[in-house]
């Protein structure tokens, strides 16, 4: 996924500004099918000893535990995209980067997230609760921040790099926990989570966007905060 916001949102971007952007989703599709291919034939499918069945769908729903994680997972997500829908708006008109500089700083979002991986991957087993209660607070403070940095380049750059690796650190915290609580059904049990995290997306750009026509695009880090 940091892959993906690396080269989407900095990469693409950057191709983007230099030929047109038909051209550039026509490419983001051909590629994406070309990695679906190669993902399918290269995995195994993973061994599912006890198949889900509708009959025993409710019993995920039942499950308070995986009810929590789907709605921290909602929270998380709904808050990030509340200012990262807006953040290239927000650069442009509130920090006055330049075109290249912007671009750097989506491509730096996604560079984060692969340290924000690598960290998780190295001390969630040892001090998940410490870790997730900094990637929150990492969260609160960044959304704090970027109006009252906003003016100042490196502020901004650092910043945004910082708020890559925390989010990444929120993100995958529900993940973890969704394997861990139902392994025999991790199949749906993600599937679910999919939708919850697309769910997240869309709430938070519309949060995003409502502070953007009835206040200011300047707010919409302070509107982020706010959910948490």
């Amino acid at each position: 996924m940091n892959v993906h916001i690396f080269l989407a949102g900095g990469g693409c971007r950057a191709v983007g500004l230099y030929i047109t952007w038909r051209i550039t989703f026509a490419s983001i599709t051909a590629i994406g099918l070309l990695v679906a291919l190669f993902l399918g034939m290269v995995f195994p499918k993973p061994p599912n000893t006890r198949p889900m069945t509708l009959h025993r769908l409710p019993v995920l729903f039942r499950n308070k535990a995986l009810i929590s994680i789907y709605l921290f997972a909602l929270l998380a997500t709904m808050v990030h995209y509340t200012g990262y829908s807006y953040v290239e708006p927000f650069l442009v008109q509130i920090a006055r980067l330049d075109e290249n500089l912007i671009t750097l700083v989506l491509m730096l979002v996604g560079l984060s997230g692969i340290v924000g991986s690598v960290l998780f991957s190295r001390y969630s087993g040892r001090k998940s609760g410490l870790l997730l209660f900094t990637a929150s607070s990492g969260m609160a403070a960044s959304f704090l921040l970027l109006y009252p940095l906003s003016g100042f380049m490196r502020a901004v750059l650092a910043l945004c790099f910082f708020w890559g690796i925390v989010y990444t650190l929120f993100n995958l915290s529900p993940q973890v926990k969704i394997m861990a609580v139902l392994p025999q059904a991790s199949t749906i049990s993600m599937t679910i989570y999919s939708a919850v995290f697309n769910l997240g997306i869309g709430c938070g750009t519309t949060i995003g966007g409502a502070v953007c026509i009835h206040a200011s695009i300047a707010y919409i880090g302070y509107a982020g905060e706010s959910l948490l």
